[in-house]
């Protein structure tokens, strides 16, 4: 195991249940939550 993890899907998954469903529209930041890692965000 090479530590390389795909979480497309599941970064995927995080912006329609959590991030579009309390109402972020803005299509700047929904690319941005799609493409980007978790861990630089935080």
């Amino acid at each position: 195991m090479n530590g390389d993890v795909d979480y497309t899907l599941a970064r995927e998954e995080m912006v329609r249940e959590q991030i579009e469903r309390r109402g972020l529209r803005s299509p700047r930041l929904l690319a941005a939550f799609r493409k980007v890692p978790r861990h630089l965000f935080v």
